[in-house]
């Protein structure tokens, strides 16, 4: 009885502790005061910042260290769905740019990853990964360009991907955290 009971206890307690992902994503934001766009938040002499889109699934969050000044963008993706896909590369095309990020290296060294299965039967795949420079160029053109931005989640699974189209508060959101990444890259903050 008492091994059930302890064994109970550690399965609760495991199951309400935050995910990494979790934690950096999406938990203990609240609404920029400077600007109500944004969500912001501290912890350990770092700042995050995200667009105010709760229901994004494609998003940027910059990060900020405190003492260094050092910024690195985060490209948040989501996938939801009945089937697991298992993913490995995103793939943004309009209809004059395309750009693929295959993320599997970062999947198992520095990315933080979430994998929900619900009740319903649905589940839900979450990475968290940095990015670049150059991507976030590529990434500015691609969502400037004014057209509708689908994104394509793969792997090297047949047959497990999705596609989307991001929704127009998705694309606001990245555009205007790329300009945001950008001005205080220049130190324009």
């Amino acid at each position: 009885m008492k091994k059930t009971l302890y064994a109970l206890l550690m399965l609760m307690i495991m199951g309400c502790s935050s995910n990494p992902y979790e934690k950096v994503a999406r938990e203990g934001y609240g609404v920029s005061i400077i600007d109500s766009r944004f969500l912001s938040k501290r912890e350990n002499h770092t700042w995050y910042y995200r667009y105010n889109d709760e229901e994004a699934r494609v998003y940027l969050i910059l990060e900020r260290d405190e003492i260094s000044e050092d910024i690195k963008p985060l490209l948040s993706l989501e996938y939801r769905g009945e089937n697991w896909i298992y993913m490995e590369k995103v793939t943004f095309t309009s209809e004059e740019e395309r750009l693929e990020i295959d993320f599997l290296r970062e999947k198992f060294s520095r990315a933080l990853v979430q994998e929900i299965s619900k009740a319903s039967g649905s589940v839900a795949e979450r990475i968290l990964i940095p990015v670049d420079d150059e991507v976030i160029g590529k990434l500015g053109k691609l969502f400037e360009a004014g057209a509708e931005v689908k994104t394509l989640y793969s792997s090297r699974y047949r047959g497990r991907n999705d596609e989307m189209i991001l929704t127009p508060q998705e694309k606001e959101g990245i555009i205007i955290m790329i300009k945001l990444y950008n001005k205080v890259k220049r130190g324009e903050s």
